[in-house]
């Protein structure tokens, strides 16, 4: 399902290496990621080692366990019946989420085929972990590759189920590379979620905006709200739900000073699991 992002044509997986047939070589690193980012330009890309650590010590305290489970029975109902699925995890970070999806289909007696797709090397590095411990190299079930959600590196209606958290919204990307049928799923943040952590920050707190349900080429066919609280025990807690938000890298220090003070924060989680039928 991986196509070269030079030529466009198929890739063939090799113990070391991706090979398309006009003789376009990719390496796969000693991590088992690939790297297809047409544009090696500026450095790393995407989130940075700080905030990455924070989101996995993050998740890996079990506060957004209730988001994983969910989505993964979303994964699941739409597959139901299948014996095979291919899954593309678009902007998929450390596949926290998908690492579940795949035993949980597993366990339903799907055999399922996943891509991550991410734009931060860093990232998939972690993943690779997720799927198989300190081992590192991940399974010929998985792949993961460097690449822009904008320009993904995958076949046209080659996958079945698309997925994307907290990412990206790139729909003529996703209904490209879905089969007709496909389903798209994604998770948004609902109106007041993570309302303490902002409330703590800001003297004037906003909600989030939700945007239009509606998508070109797509109908929704369900949507699932979840709502919850977690404690953050600690201030090295604290500090690392706040470095793992988009709010680290937009808030003034003076504001940012203001969790020092923090022990401990109950906060509140809101979030719309979405999913979607392509046309």
């Amino acid at each position: 399902m991986l196509i070269c992002p030079i030529c466009k044509s198929k890739l063939t997986r090799e113990p070391s290496r991706y090979l398309c047939e006009r003789g376009h070589s990719h390496d796969i690193s000693k991590y088992g990621h690939v790297n297809l980012l047409m544009s090696q330009k500026g450095g790393n890309h995407g989130d940075s080692r700080e905030m990455l650590l924070s989101r996995k010590n993050f998740l890996d305290s079990g506060a957004y366990s209730p988001l994983r489970n969910a989505l993964a029975d979303s994964v699941s109902a739409v597959s139901e019946g299948k014996s095979t699925l291919s899954l593309l995890d678009s902007g998929c970070g450390e596949c926290y989420y998908t690492s579940l999806i795949k035993d949980e289909l597993s366990a339903g007696g799907t055999n399922a085929h996943i891509i991550g797709i991410d734009i931060s090397k860093e990232a998939l590095r972690i993943a690779a972990q997720r799927f198989n411990g300190e081992c590192k190299r991940v399974d010929s079930s998985v792949e993961l590759a460097v690449a822009s959600s904008y320009q993904l590196p995958i076949a046209e209606s080659s996958i079945d189920t698309v997925i994307s958290v907290f990412a990206p919204l790139c729909s003529e990307e996703f209904a490209r590379v879905l089969k007709r049928g496909g389903h798209f799923i994604t998770v948004i943040p609902g109106k007041k979620h993570l309302w303490e952590l902002k409330a703590a920050i800001y003297d004037d707190p906003y909600e989030n905006e939700i945007m239009p349900y509606e998508i070109d080429k797509f109908k929704m066919i369900s949507k699932k709200e979840l709502s919850g609280r977690f404690l953050l025990p600690s201030s090295s807690a604290i500090a690392d739900l706040f470095t793992m938000t988009p709010y680290f890298c937009r808030t003034s220090e003076k504001d940012k000073s203001k969790l020092h003070a923090l022990n401990s924060l109950e906060c509140s989680y809101e979030f719309e699991i979405l999913v979607y039928e392509k046309l």
